[in-house]
């Protein structure tokens, strides 16, 4: 029987605002919500206008390029889940949203592992 084929999902956000500590970035369709990214990240990976941001079950499935993060569940609401970055990361995302239909797609249970690189 043929192996199951990877998805990963991948993001373009676009800039949205800045704030006195972070720049946010947003994704035209919502599938995930707004990315508040530390403007020292944001220097540090050469980030100007745009970003992209891919979601996969584990770390291991993402190009070792860029912010690297684990996140596990923290809230449900009614057509998005919240994801809160793990304790034994280094903390810069913080929470991030995603739509369940996304989710479902990856077949994500309580973790997600994520990527933020330029494009």
């Amino acid at each position: 029987m043929p192996e199951r084929r990877r998805i990963m999902y991948s993001f373009q956000m676009r800039h949205h605002k800045d704030t006195p500590y972070k720049a946010v970035f947003k994704e035209a369709m919502n599938r995930i919500g707004r990315i508040y990214v530390p403007h020292e990240l944001k220097n540090k990976l050469g980030i100007m206008y745009e970003i992209i941001v891919q979601i996969d079950t584990d770390k291991k499935y993402l190009p070792m390029k860029g912010y690297i993060t684990t996140m596990k569940l923290n809230k449900e609401y009614g057509n998005c889940v919240r994801f809160k970055e793990n304790i034994t990361e280094l903390g810069e995302i913080g929470y991030i949203y995603v739509q369940r239909e996304v989710l479902e797609a990856l077949n994500v249970n309580d973790v997600l592992a994520v990527r933020i690189d330029t494009i």
